[in-house]
């Protein structure tokens, strides 16, 4: 199966994908990481849709190897929700569509305020705090 956890920066997306993949041992597959990884090989470069693109290909090697997939990403448009569909079809594996909003609009200010990364060399997204639904 694939899960892809989806909203605004700040809202948790992977605090709630890092549990899901670990309670039920599925691959985490974070865009922020692999876009970062792309910024660190190549800093002048735009990554546009790349890490999006590569995303796709790891959680299809992923669930083509036999493992459920946590995708991890803000995928705010109809071209990345429909990209993560056709990932599943061609894998012939079921997917489920999350939207992670944060329903507390002062907590959310807060989180994007103060968001400090995980990930070396990587600066977050600020995003906005209006919790409007991602596109569909």
């Amino acid at each position: 199966m694939l899960i892809i956890l989806a909203g605004l920066p700040g809202t948790g997306k992977t605090t709630v994908a890092r549990a899901l993949a670990a309670r039920i041992g599925a691959a985490h597959v974070r865009v922020d990481t692999i876009e970062q990884g792309i910024k660190s090989a190549e800093p002048h470069r735009d990554v546009g849709a790349t890490g999006y693109v590569i995303a796709y290909r790891i959680a299809a090697d992923n669930l083509r190897a036999g493992l459920t997939v946590v995708a991890d990403c803000v995928n705010a448009s109809g071209v990345s929700q429909a990209a993560w569909t056709e990932v599943a079809d061609e894998a012939s594996h079921p997917h489920l569509y999350v939207e992670v909003v944060c329903s507390d609009e002062n907590e959310h200010r807060r989180r994007v305020e103060g968001r400090v990364s995980d990930i070396a060399g990587h600066r977050p997204l600020r995003g906005r705090i209006s919790q409007s639904r991602v596109p569909e």
